[in-house]
């Protein structure tokens, strides 16, 4: 009688330390609050919700500057309607920039470089600057004197470079001033970002980028 009650008592033993190292959950289909190995699972999830909760926030609170362009003023009446159908109200505006025109005065075109070096050294006698023009290709052989943003600044430069007794200057346009219009996004979150290069196929050819600073 005591050998089977020491068996029984052996048994109950294994049962008991078998169900507190969760062997038995299964089994059991009970708690598995229990089970060591099943609340360090719940912890390490509770740990990546909130990293990723936090993650998610700052990506959102993140913003970039987009723009899409240039336009004429025909194009943008169209894009002007897209933007109003399809952004938030207030997270768009037009931007419009206006480029100085480019103007120069020159010597040439030069029949050859000997011509060019004969004309350069005329001019470092009269002690006047140039250097040698490499763009366009049809001003070339040639020299440049100097560059003006403005088509009367060169006329009056060339003026005080006929006093100077340079001959055969004359000033060339290189550039016409422009304009050119264009959408701005300035503060695109990661959801305004999605929206705006989805309209990728509907802004002429020309989408949505970094802006130009």
């Amino acid at each position: 009688m005591l050998r089977v009650l020491a068996i029984v008592l052996f048994l109950a033993n294994v049962l008991t330390f078998g169900w507190t190292q969760g062997w038995l959950g299964g089994l059991a289909g009970g708690d598995s609050d229990r089970e060591p190995r099943r609340m360090s699972a719940q912890i390490n999830a509770g740990t990546i919700t909130v990293v990723n909760a936090v993650a998610l926030a700052r990506m959102q609170s993140q913003t970039v500057c987009l723009e899409a362009g240039p336009y004429s003023p025909a194009e943008l009446v169209q894009i002007d309607t897209l933007a109003r159908s399809a952004l938030p109200e207030g997270s768009w505006s037009q931007l419009t920039r206006e480029r100085p025109g480019n103007w120069m005065i020159y010597l040439g075109k030069f029949p050859n470089h000997d011509a060019l070096q004969r004309k350069a050294d005329e001019l470092k006698r009269l002690n006047v600057a140039f250097e040698e023009i490499r763009t366009p290709a049809d001003l070339v052989p040639g020299l440049v004197l100097a560059r003006y943003g403005r088509v009367d600044e060169a006329q009056e430069a060339l003026r005080r470079l006929v006093d100077r007794k340079v001959r055969s200057a004359r000033v060339v346009q290189l550039s016409a001033p422009s304009i050119s219009h264009h959408l701005r996004i300035p503060k695109a979150d990661a959801i305004l970002q999605a929206n705006a290069l989805s309209l990728r196929d509907q802004l002429l050819g020309k989408p949505f980028a970094a802006c130009d600073k």
